[in-house]
């Protein structure tokens, strides 16, 4: 039977007089070694030659090396797969920023035709789903931020929960130390009508 290592594979002596290829020693197959292939390959018989024959012949062409000219298309490839990704996130983004955008409108609209229902949750502008969430407090410290769900709910914020919220729903804006008037731009943020504040 074939005994063979990591670079070589060797064929029986012979069969019906068909000499055994070399042995293939060397990372890239010589000349030789493709025509002994070719050649071993056609011209055995037995089952257990057969076998070592198309064992050598697969590791002929099995060559780790690439021919010089494969490199530079894969490297072009793989510049425009890693652009396209990078194009295909931005539109993800934008996608994400729109769709949070629509979500906020819509909930807007829905509290503001609010009468005696219940309030609807109004995401954060980052996307954040702020109902029973855990956010950062005044003093670093986490704040689990109540459901929205009422008015009263809403006058009814402790101080750290308004900062939560007012942080959440005004990112780039300088924090209010009232809590009142916290409270009262919560109120506007899930888009409470004024009359509907004021009563």
């Amino acid at each position: 039977m074939a005994g063979h290592n990591a670079r070589e594979t060797v064929l029986p002596g012979k069969d019906y007089n068909v000499p055994r290829p070399p042995p293939i020693t060397t990372d890239v197959p010589t000349a030789q070694n493709v025509v002994a292939a070719d050649r071993s390959r056609r011209n055995v018989t037995t089952e257990g030659s057969i076998a070592a024959a198309i064992r050598y012949e697969v590791q002929v062409p099995g060559s780790s090396a690439s021919p010089p000219w494969l490199q530079p298309i894969i490297i072009g490839l793989e510049d425009r797969l890693d652009a396209l990704a990078q194009r295909l996130e931005g539109q993800i983004q934008d996608i994400k920023a729109i769709a949070v955008k629509t979500h906020i409108a819509w909930a807007k609209r829905d509290n503001l035709v609010f009468s005696a229902g219940q309030l609807v949750e109004v995401p954060f502008p980052d996307g954040l789903f702020p109902w029973n969430c855990e956010v950062e407090g005044p003093s670093h410290d986490r704040v689990k931020l109540p459901p929205l769900t009422s008015l009263a709910v809403i006058d009814g914020l402790t101080a750290p929960q308004s900062y939560g919220y007012f942080r959440g729903y005004y990112p780039d804006t300088a924090q209010v130390p009232q809590v009142a008037i916290r409270k009262e731009q919560i109120k506007i943020a899930v888009g409470l009508r004024r009359d509907v504040m004021a009563g």
